[in-house]
């Protein structure tokens, strides 16, 4: 049986090597890199055997990782790559095949001269999807100290990150869990609040950042049951999107259990199930459109950060918005 814990800290342990060589000032040549990442593969190799039959009669993971290891033959290793993506990946889910693939993508591009933090929030969602929290953590935590244009980004990341693990904790009775449960809460606040606090110096498109970030503010509030900050963080969210879906899911959540929280005059109307349905589509909406326009201005921080959010919020953008990712992350 495959002991996913066991490879999951080994993954991490490397990242951590290979990032402490950085902050040492360890020039990155192709030997080292290849002695890093093929680790990271072999192990993800694994756990991604483990999900799909038809990869375990294929060689060609294993022949990607001995082009990388032994021959350093990254040309080659790209070609092999593609031919993994084309045969086994599915655009509109995140898996390990796809997780695989990401990774030997940005050793690949990163000694093709590529930068650091390109990917980095992209393996971060990732790992955070499939459930390895740790390796997501430390991934958005090296986003923070890297990348000083998108600190925003990261804290949301790790605000989602403890938000999401908290369904997994609920699972367990006891008054030690009901502790974990309200700490994690409390912390995924802490870090939407940060991400408000630098937004404003961050490169990145403010009004949606904002609004994004109030949204999901509301929703930490709401879950501690601090009703009169999590109105106010949806206020702040809708004043900067007015089509801010987490913001009419939150307030529809409070009016239910608590409606003297809520004044109604901020209501449109009844707060339906279908009102919010229809922000939420308004939402995607203008997120497609902002990303057309950020493209056509050569905005490519912005129109990217719009398209990760397209594919985490919508499959039906999903690949489209992933061509887009990956051809100008290729350019």
């Amino acid at each position: 049986m495959m002991d996913e814990h066991g490879l999951i800290k080994d993954i991490l342990e490397k990242k951590k090597e290979f990032y402490e060589l950085i902050d040492q000032g360890q020039k990155l040549d192709s030997e080292i890199v290849a002695k890093l990442v093929s680790v990271i593969l072999v192990k993800l190799n694994v756990m991604f055997e483990e999900s799909n039959d038809r990869l375990r009669q294929s060689t060609l993971t294993y022949k990607l990782i001995r082009l990388i290891s032994k021959k350093q033959d990254y040309p080659r290793s790209k070609v092999i790559l593609d031919e993994i993506e084309r045969k086994y990946s599915n655009e509109k889910t995140v898996d390990f095949v796809n997780l695989f693939c990401l990774e030997a993508k940005y050793y690949l591009e990163l000694l093709a001269g590529g930068g650091l933090v390109n990917r980095l929030d992209e393996l971060a969602y990732n790992y955070k999807v499939l459930g390895c929290y740790e390796i997501a953590e430390f991934l958005y935590q090296t986003l923070l100290k890297y990348d000083q244009v998108r600190k925003s980004l990261a804290y949301i990341g790790l605000g989602d990150l403890y938000f999401e693990q908290v369904d997994n904790l609920m699972e367990n009775k006891g008054q030690e869990s009901k502790e974990k449960v309200k700490e994690f809460w409390q912390q995924s606040v802490n870090y939407y609040e940060k991400a408000i606090d630098v937004v404003d110096f961050d490169e990145v498109p403010l009004d949606f950042v904002k609004g994004m970030s109030y949204g999901r503010l509301a929703e930490g509030y709401q879950k501690l049951k601090e009703y009169d900050l999590a109105v106010n963080a949806c206020q702040e969210a809708i004043g900067w999107d007015e089509d801010n879906y987490y913001a009419y899911k939150v307030l529809n959540t409070i009016y239910d259990s608590s409606p003297e929280s809520v004044d109604e005059e901020m209501l449109i109307g009844e707060l339906s199930t279908e009102l919010i349905q229809t922000k939420f589509n308004r939402m995607i909406n203008n997120l497609w459109t902002n990303s057309l326009l950020a493209e056509s201005k050569n905005e490519l921080n912005n129109a990217k950060i719009y398209w990760k959010y397209l594919i985490e919020l919508d499959a039906t953008y999903s690949s489209e918005a992933k061509e887009k990712v990956e051809y100008y992350c290729n350019t």
